[in-house]
């Protein structure tokens, strides 16, 4: 079936279920802070037992599949309301363009207020404390209707969120003290091993309150288990990747099963000293996953990270070629100096063989325009079976400018250079037909 099919088809499923079927945001007195909290931040069972877990045995719980499918549709409910209309297929098209918020330590009401004075159409919060507490989502329903009506007061949704640090430290804070740093206050222990099971205990909150919010999406990226450095002297060993992958195969396969219990996607994002800095390395993992398992655990990707001799179309084509989902999806640009050291010491970006840089820089390695036509073929088909557009984030990461401005600069130039006021809509046939008599 083609996309504009598609479209059609749940365009009609939406409007066929009317808005009696939309549960509306309750009529409350909404400040710019959270509620007080009604429930401890590190209970096992939900509200109305949607799920429960053993804390001795975190794979091995039940879930209301019925509940968390009907909290789902309510939250993507919310988004489709906010980013198109079911009977305008024009509206946003394809893709709804946002911003990736793990730069921006505001409060969420803050965010969301920064986020819709830059035009973005979507966002990807954290899912910790300054934005979404996903803890505390798991076991306060006042909490949960606070920043829905946040979000829908803002007119700027979500539909995934980001978790980049605290799945970092959980595969290397055996062996990376630094990783320390990116572990939550509450988790931190006298001993690596007793941090680490805080770590799991944590995490399965998050998943749990992402589940009882309705999110479906994650992204983050895992660190590197065993203590393999970034660039070791002498070269890696044999021994060593595959202890690393054991490590990280074991823990990928637990939080899948966990995963496709709740209904949760994760996506990796390839990233410079975690578990993999290209796809070939992320693919030799992927693959020793359960079957099960590779279905939940895919990609969220960001071309910015390949300059290190795998390009970003090349790690999107192996993506294609061993069917590796893509989830969600940064957008971020980096360029190579000749002459400058890629991996120096050099503090300022200015000055380094390798920088991040505006989304427009001619002297990029991206061009967006074919990133989002490698996007709509890998990315996007998994939203629209969902009734929405997908979410391309801008990330702000230029040095030297305020990261506003950046985040603005560059959700202007992907809505207005790239997308253009027409949207971006699947072609309906090769361009030649209209060519031929």
């Amino acid at each position: 079936m083609d996309t504009k099919t598609l479209l059609k088809i749940v365009a009609a499923e939406v409007l066929a279920r009317g808005a009696g079927d939309h549960q509306p945001v309750p009529e409350r007195n909404f400040g710019e802070n959270p509620p007080e909290a009604t429930a401890p931040p590190l209970e096992w069972a939900t509200p109305n037992n949607v799920v429960k877990f053993d804390a001795a045995k975190p794979a091995d719980f039940n879930v209301d599949a019925d509940k968390l499918a009907a909290r789902r549709e309510i939250f993507y409910g919310d988004a489709r309301e906010l980013l198109w209309d079911p009977t305008d297929l024009n509206k946003p098209g394809i893709f709804a363009i946002g911003m990736e918020a793990a730069q921006f330590p505001e409060s969420l009401h803050a965010l969301l207020g920064t986020a819709a004075q830059a035009g973005c159409q979507i966002i990807q919060p954290t899912g910790r404390t300054n934005h979404v507490d996903l803890r505390r989502a798991a076991t306060d329903d006042n909490y949960r209707a606070w920043f829905r009506a946040k979000f829908m007061e803002h007119k700027v949704p979500m539909v995934s969120v980001s978790l980049h640090v605290v799945f970092y430290a959980l595969l290397c804070i055996k062996h990376n003290p630094a990783a320390m740093q990116w572990v939550p206050e509450d988790c931190r222990r006298a001993t690596p091993a007793e941090t680490e099971a805080a770590l799991w205990n944590a995490i399965l909150m998050m998943l749990l309150g992402a589940a009882t919010i309705g999110i479906e999406v994650i992204h983050l990226f895992f660190g590197k288990a065993e203590g393999l450095g970034d660039y070791p002297w002498d070269p890696y060993k044999q021994m060593d990747v595959s202890a690393m992958d054991a490590k990280t195969v074991e823990v990928l396969n637990t939080l899948g099963k966990i995963c496709i219990k709740l209904g949760i996607k994760l996506g990796h994002e390839i990233h410079p000293s975690t578990m993999a800095r290209n796809m070939r390395d992320f693919a030799r993992v992927w693959k020793q996953l359960d079957k099960e398992v590779q279905q939940v655990v895919g990609l969220g990707f960001d071309p910015s990270h390949f300059w290190d001799g795998e390009t970003w179309e090349e790690a999107l084509w192996l993506a294609k070629e061993l069917r590796i989902p893509l989830f969600v999806a940064h957008a971020k640009n980096a360029l190579r100096r000749p002459g400058f050291a890629a991996h120096g010491q050099e503090p300022l970006y200015t000055w380094r063989g390798q920088a991040f840089t505006h989304l427009d820089d001619p002297a990029g390695i991206v061009s967006m325009h074919q990133y989002l036509e490698k996007l709509q073929i890998l990315g996007a088909p998994f939203w629209i079976a969902r009734g929405l557009p997908m979410g391309v984030h801008v990330e702000a990461e230029v040095q030297l400018r305020r990261q506003r401005e950046v985040t603005e600069g560059g959700v202007s130039y992907l809505r207005h250079r790239v997308i253009g006021p027409m949207g971006w809509h699947p072609a309906e046939g090769d361009f030649t037909d209209a060519m031929k008599d």
